[in-house]
């Protein structure tokens, strides 16, 4: 595993430790990772800095499509991320995604400089 594979799986770690929740969604801005944890019906926005450690967080409603996709996914952002990175290529950002039914992860991944999106079963 990557060094940058193994940095976003630790920051996705420490968001959910520090919120105590379920992570949905990153994405990256600039030198470091925001990232949207679910805990109730709250969605914690938490700030991973480049060393690792918690910067500012910011606390919102969970809008009821998210909650019901987190609600019913299996596989974690973490479990996910490593899947889609397991071949290289870079983060830019991922959500959870619910059409019907069917729930997902879209991973949005840099590979030799394109930008391409990977779609992992998030059931």
């Amino acid at each position: 595993m990557s060094p940058e594979v193994q940095a976003v799986l630790s920051a996705v770690k420490s968001a959910e430790g520090h919120v105590d929740g379920k992570a949905y969604s990153i994405e990256k801005d600039n030198e470091r990772w925001d990232i949207y944890v679910a805990k109730n019906d709250r969605s914690v926005e938490v700030e991973i800095r480049a060393d690792g450690s918690v910067g500012d967080t910011d606390e919102y409603g969970l809008e009821g499509r998210d909650r019901d996709a987190v609600t019913k996914a299996t596989v974690s952002l973490s479990d996910a991320l490593a899947q889609a990175l397991e071949k290289g290529g870079s983060l830019d950002e991922a959500d959870i995604d619910m059409n019907g039914d069917n729930v997902r992860w879209q991973i949005e991944v840099y590979m030799d400089g394109e930008k391409s999106a990977v779609y992992i079963p998030a059931m």
